[in-house]
């Protein structure tokens, strides 16, 4: 398969946003950047081996190729060290820095019909499971309809004694089975099971749609740039940053993720503690 990832990044002065107004955090930043893009080389790439001796995975991998948007040189792609053509960088000038993740959809319309998956990630999004796409593929064939969509749960990790695991995008609002009702098109599913062998994986309409990321088929793809809106910078869903992940997808599509118990059927890691050390 052909798979393109487009990532907005910016670091830098202006509107607090994407992490950037903390120097301090600077090399944190460029940890969380640097295992995003190593986490999809290393599970979704060509370069996985025996030892030195002969190739391995070769059902799993693809040909892949990362976009990283930037805003002019507000960015730390410089600070990566990472091998030559591990990424593509795009610069993008904008006047507010926070709508930068719309740029990655000026990407996904030039590259739509040369892709299988279409995706977007957060700068701090780590994927670490090499049957991520074949997991979406499942639920697809299951579901058999392009207006589903399937979001992993997103967690971060903790070092405190109980080495805990924290699903961070609960539910939005105080009344979100109401609102996400609300979303939901005529006739969706309540549950879509997913059988893997003798266990059988449960994934519900999300509580909350929000995980900093997408991935689109070519059918999402073609039936989002379809919409008169594609393009349209949107600040909706809490805020432009998180719109830009979310918005468009709420829009047309069923958005389902596994439920709790099975919460790490399909997830991504928030390379963050923002919410592991503030847990209830």
């Amino acid at each position: 398969m052909r798979i393109l990832f487009t990532i907005p990044h910016y670091f830098g002065p202006g509107p607090s946003c994407f992490g950037s107004a903390d120097a301090s955090k600077r090399k944190q930043r460029v940890a969380s950047l640097r295992s995003c893009i190593a986490s999809l080389h290393h599970n979704f790439g060509r370069s996985q081996k025996l030892g030195d001796v002969c190739p391995a995975n070769q059902m799993l991998t693809n040909d892949i190729d990362i976009v990283i948007c930037v805003n002019g040189s507000n960015h730390l792609i410089n600070e990566l060290d990472l091998p030559s053509g591990s990424f593509i960088s795009r610069e993008f000038t904008m006047a507010n820095p926070l709508f930068l993740g719309y740029s990655c959809y000026d990407v996904l319309r030039e590259a739509s019909g040369n892709y299988d998956w279409y995706c977007y990630l957060e700068d701090d999004i780590v994927i670490s499971d090499s049957l991520f796409f074949s997991k979406l593929q499942w639920f697809y064939h299951v579901v058999n309809n392009a207006r589903y969509l399937l979001q992993p749960n997103r967690y971060e990790i903790g070092v405190d004694p109980e080495f805990s695991k924290v699903y961070v995008d609960g539910p939005v609002w105080y009344n979100s089975a109401e609102f996400n009702a609300g979303l939901r098109l005529p006739g969706c599913f309540d549950e879509i099971l997913i059988k893997c062998g003798e266990t059988t994986f449960r994934t519900t309409p999300a509580l909350n749609p929000h995980s900093g990321c997408f991935f689109l088929t070519n059918v999402h793809l073609r039936h989002l740039l379809e919409q008169p809106w594609y393009g349209d910078r949107l600040a909706h869903f809490a805020g432009p940053m998180e719109s830009a992940a979310t918005q468009y997808i709420i829009t047309l599509f069923n958005v389902f993720k596994p439920a709790l118990e099975c919460a790490s059927f399909l997830e991504v890691y928030h390379h963050h503690q923002k919410w592991v050390n503030n847990k209830t």
